[in-house]
C-alpha cells in the first residue's frame, strides 16, 4: 500500500542553459521522478541566468513534472528571474506570486470609486 506522505527530490538547474539542452534536461528529469518515485520536485534555480531559454527550461520541466503526475517547486529564484517569469506571464502557472499576498498590495492610484449617476459629484 502506497505511503499517504508525499516524498521529495531535488535538483538544480544552474548557469547558462541553451535551448538545444532543454529536451535532454527534461528526459533527465523524468527520469529521476520515475526512478526515485518522488511525488515532489523541488528545482534550485539560484544559479540560473535569467533569460528567455530559461523560461524555456522551466516551463517544460514543468510540463514534464506535471505529466508524471508530480508537483514543481522551484526553489531560490533570483529576482531578475522572478520579474521575467512573471513579464511572461508563467508565474501563474508555475504558482509564484513574487509580489507577496493579494491583500497586502495597495490600491492602484487613479481609481476612482463607483457612485449612481444621479449622485451629485462630491
Amino acid at each position: 500500500m502506497p505511503s499517504a506522505r508525499s516524498t521529495t527530490v531535488a535538483f538544480a538547474v544552474a548557469g547558462q542553459v541553451a535551448r538545444s539542452d532543454v529536451p535532454a534536461l527534461c528526459g533527465q528529469v523524468a527520469v529521476l521522478l520515475e526512478t526515485s518515485g518522488a511525488d515532489v520536485a523541488v528545482c534550485d534555480v539560484g544559479a540560473l541566468a535569467a533569460d528567455a531559454a530559461a523560461i524555456d527550461a522551466i516551463c517544460r520541466i514543468q510540463l514534464a513534472v506535471r505529466r508524471a503526475g508530480r508537483r514543481l517547486v522551484l526553489r531560490g529564484a533570483a529576482d531578475d528571474l522572478l520579474d521575467l517569469l512573471a513579464f511572461v506571464g508563467v508565474a501563474g502557472v508555475l504558482g509564484i506570486e513574487p509580489w507577496g499576498q493579494p491583500e497586502e498590495r495597495e490600491q492602484r492610484l487613479g481609481v476612482e470609486e463607483e457612485r449612481e449617476l444621479g449622485d451629485p459629484p462630491a
